[in-house]
């Protein structure tokens, strides 16, 4: 009979192992133990205790905030195309996640969305993405590169801070808008390349690197 859930259901839930939904609802069921509602065609909560790659199902095309949070034994995810964006918190603190697919119908990068995903080494960043969020990878201790492409025009503020194992990195021409200490203690950052058209860095955007 359940019709309404808010956002991060099991936010903490450590151990828990499936969420399961009665055949009869009207706008939820479970997959794998994971939690989606049927009318968005939206994934809103794969359990924490999951482990290994897991895959979304294709069809699903919106992901909830938090959805992800805290599968600390998360290493790879594959994300269907048809999601447009990844938001707030989706991926916090999945501490284990070495590797994540990121479709081309990509356009935002929420806040916090990979935020203490300290296991994770490399992101490519689809062309169609055009936001990155506020600390959307903060605390990525072990990302060692990242691909931003020509199509994004905004960097959240502290989107990559202490991000500590980044080498180098590249801005691209299109950003209008860089938020502050967006790549603050970087502090293996040895080459910034910045691209004609970047008009302004604004404060502390390198602070202690």
């Amino acid at each position: 009979s359940v019709t309404a859930i808010g956002k991060a259901p099991f936010w903490g839930c450590g151990n828990m192992k499936s969420v399961l939904v009665g055949e009869g609802n009207p706008v939820y069921f479970s997959s794998g133990g994971a939690l989606f509602d049927t009318g968005e065609n939206k994934l809103i909560y794969v359990p924490a205790s999951t482990s290994g790659h897991y895959t979304i199902p294709d069809g699903v095309i919106a992901i909830a905030e938090s959805a992800f949070s805290e599968c600390s034994k998360l290493t790879n995810v594959t994300i269907p195309d048809g999601v447009t964006e990844i938001p707030r918190n989706a991926f916090y603190r999945c501490s284990g996640l070495v590797e994540v697919k990121l479709p081309s119908t990509l356009t935002t990068i929420g806040s916090y969305a990979f935020a203490n995903c300290a296991g994770l080494k490399q992101v490519a960043i689809p062309d169609s993405v055009t936001s990155i969020g506020d600390y959307a990878f903060n605390c990525c201790t072990s990302l060692v590169s990242v691909e931003i492409p020509e199509s994004v025009t905004s960097i959240g503020r502290g989107a990559f801070d202490r991000c500590s194992s980044l080498i180098n990195i590249e801005i691209p021409s299109r950003v209008t808008s860089i938020g502050w200490a967006a790549f603050g203690d970087c502090e293996s950052l040895t080459s910034i390349v910045i691209r004609e058209g970047v008009k302004s860095i604004v404060n502390v955007t390198f602070r202690s690197c």
